[in-house]
């Protein structure tokens, strides 16, 4: 299992960017399929809703998806990531692993610099059948890349069977617009059904907010003076 997580990690590191837009990606490791499904195009169950990508099928040996995706407009653009998913598999002899990826460029602060925080958090359940083991990667990439995953990150997991609840943050400074991108790493040792959704939120560091309100304070009276 490490093997594995070690190679995709790698995969995605090495993978360049491409057109920057919300898009969400699921792939069979196993079996090299990979389903890409990109916001209010051909394959997104939500087109017509703009910041929600629904997607439902078959991924290789994972006979079962229905993964959904939120980001904005619907949340705020200053950092909201959502990935709420059912994934099962039938077929196949032996350990079967799942990679789901959300990923989404272009979000920004009023202000830059901005120190902020990535609140991530993540819960679900891996049925005891499936004998599975979950682990979620969020991250925050300060310089805007589509799939990036050079930034601050929040490992959360790994998880095993039954009902799994977790929460995370760590820091970053911000200088522009940035991308957020969740990694959700799942294996199944037989077949069986895992459910999870997994979120990420980045926050003002409460410090930053007060020197910001401290600098605006001292605008004003520089301000009234000059008056």
């Amino acid at each position: 299992m490490k093997r594995v997580l070690i190679t995709i990690v790698l995969v995605g590191l090495l993978v360049p960017s491409a057109q920057a837009a919300f898009k969400l990606r699921l792939t069979d490791v196993d079996n090299a399929v990979t389903v890409t499904i990109t916001d209010e195009v051909a394959g997104d169950l939500a087109i017509g809703t703009p910041g929600q990508i629904i997607w439902s099928g078959a991924v290789g040996e994972w006979n079962l998806n229905v993964t959904t995706g939120v980001s904005k407009p619907i949340g705020p653009a200053t950092g909201h990531l959502d990935l709420n998913s059912i994934n099962a598999n039938s077929t196949g002899a032996g350990p079967a692993h799942l990679l789901l990826e959300l990923t989404d460029t272009g979000f920004a602060w009023p202000t830059v610099p901005t120190d902020v925080t990535l609140e991530s958090g993540i819960g679900g359940t891996i049925d005891d059948a499936a004998d599975g083991t979950l682990v979620s990667y969020q991250y925050l990439d300060p310089t805007n890349q589509e799939f990036g995953y050079g930034g601050p990150v929040v490992v959360l997991g790994p998880f095993g069977p039954v009902a799994f609840s977790a929460e995370g943050s760590v820091g970053a400074t911000v200088t522009g617009p940035f991308s957020i991108s969740e990694y959700v790493t799942l294996e199944h040792l037989n077949p069986g059904i895992t459910s999870f959704n997994a979120t990420s939120h980045v926050v003002p560091v409460p410090g930053a907010v007060l020197l910001g309100m401290l600098g605006l304070s001292a605008a004003g009276i520089k301000l009234r003076r000059r008056a």
